[in-house]
């Protein structure tokens, strides 16, 4: 989770692709497409990106001096989370 300057949530980092742990890649989602209830654990988790989205976001690659790319859905406009 990348958080902000007050330690408020604004992108998730999340390993997708791969097969057992090869080919994988972490990418950052804006944490308004996420959608849990954290007081159910047996809800599942969904983002609102499109497969296409998903494939278009560029790599996250830590924690560095540069913004972190974040992806989000048309309708959520992210500001960069460092």
């Amino acid at each position: 989770v990348l958080v902000d300057g007050t330690g408020q949530p604004q992108a998730a980092v999340l390993d997708i692709g791969g097969f057992m742990g090869v080919g994988t890649r972490s990418i950052a989602v804006h944490w308004k497409a996420l959608h849990f209830a954290p007081s159910d654990p047996k809800a599942p988790i969904t983002l609102d990106l499109t497969l296409d989205e998903i494939k278009a976001t560029p790599e996250y690659k830590g924690l560095d001096d540069k913004p972190a790319p974040v992806v989000a859905p048309v309708a959520v406009n992210p500001a960069p989370a460092h």
